[in-house]
């Protein structure tokens, strides 16, 4: 009887274990055929975003992701540099918005969005998350998938992303 509690415990924690790696949140996240250039933009704005970081500082950087001459506003694409403690360092469209702590903010499903971005910049340091926001362009509540990727030796994290309608 005790072989048999102990593989059904085993079981279990194999079985959370798998799911719990089949997050939203993930660096092999699977993008549609047409959002496949979309997703290399994102990627390339984020690493140049971490450079510029790393070359300029954080102050620097903030205001290079605010400049919309810079290269970092582009589009459907801006950057957004958060702590790991939720705090916005500088949200490229809405600069309102630095300053703010948004981790224990829920999209419309009920997803942690920085929590779960911090997770994953902590642990593989980059992937995908998809949730749901307002996109800054239309008011309007959309799809959003974002990649997020930790500054090297911080506790900070930089995204970029592109929206899709619901």
């Amino acid at each position: 009887m005790k072989k048999g509690r102990l593989f059904f415990v085993v079981a279990v924690c194999a079985v959370a274990i798998f799911c719990l790696s089949q997050s939203a949140f993930s660096a092999d996240f699977k993008h549609a055929p047409e959002d496949k250039a979309r997703a290399e933009k994102a990627v390339q704005q984020v690493n140049k975003a971490i450079e510029y970081i790393q070359k300029n500082g954080q102050d620097a950087a903030v205001k290079a992701f605010h400049d919309r001459n810079s290269g970092f506003i582009d589009g459907e694409y801006f950057i957004f540099y958060i702590k790991f403690d939720g705090t916005y360092l500088a949200h490229g469209k809405l600069p309102v918005m630095d300053g703010k702590n948004i981790f224990n903010i829920k999209d419309p499903d009920g997803k942690y969005l920085i929590r779960d971005m911090v997770e994953i910049v902590k642990g593989p340091g980059s992937g995908w998350y998809s949730y749901k926001w307002t996109n800054p362009d239309t008011k309007s509540t959309e799809f959003k998938i974002s990649y997020a990727k930790r500054v090297p030796n911080t506790e900070t994290f930089v995204g970029c992303g592109y929206h899709k309608k619901l």
